[in-house]
């Protein structure tokens, strides 16, 4: 239900005060340290951005900034391609038994 207070709609229940409700997102962790540029080999760095079954992370779950996010999506891929990365978990499993993995 509306109420009408100084000739503007105001919602019933909401606080006045609009600062109290937005915060802003943190800029891009990435962007923050100074990495222009995601290589494929730095394994390490490019694992922070897949999750528990190997997928990849969406940006908005990072905050990432879209340009970025894209950079270590194609990086994700190409050391995948090159396997230094597992495109599964079962993958990961498969070239231990296998003897790959010493």
């Amino acid at each position: 239900m509306m109420q009408r207070k100084n000739n503007r709609f105001v919602k019933r229940g909401r606080p006045q005060n609009r600062s109290l409700i937005f915060r802003p997102k943190p800029g891009c962790p990435l962007k923050s340290n100074g990495i222009k540029e995601v290589d494929y080999k730095d394994v390490n760095m490019i694992s922070r951005y897949v999750g528990d079954e190997w997928k990849i992370i969406p940006g908005r779950m990072n905050n990432i900034s879209a340009g970025m996010q894209r950079k270590i999506k194609t990086a994700i891929k190409r050391a995948r391609f090159l396997s230094l990365l597992p495109y599964t978990p079962h993958h990961s499993q498969m070239t231990k038994s296998m003897g790959r993995d010493q």
